[in-house]
């Protein structure tokens, strides 16, 4: 059976043709789904509660269109 995420296990940093960028994480770990804002934004966006840089893991991009990749390669040769 899979895990079902709820509302606190996912949240927008950014949604929409400007950008997406979600946060989901379990106990331990995060993944950022797609980087479609710049980094500063994305970064700034997380730093608010339940939403933590030290557990990303790692980015999972959806597809290659600006709004979903638009910050990755700052934000990877930043943070990886």
């Amino acid at each position: 059976m899979g895990t079902t995420l709820s509302e606190k296990n996912k949240k927008a940093i950014a949604s929409g043709s400007n950008g997406n960028c979600y946060y989901v994480e379990n106990d331990e770990d995060a993944i950022l789904i797609d980087a479609g804002v710049i980094t500063k934004q994305i970064v700034e966006r997380m730093d608010r509660p339940g939403i933590s840089l030290s557990k990303l893991r790692g980015v999972f991009i959806s597809h290659e269109h600006t709004e979903h990749v638009r910050g990755i390669d700052v934000f990877y040769r930043k943070y990886s």
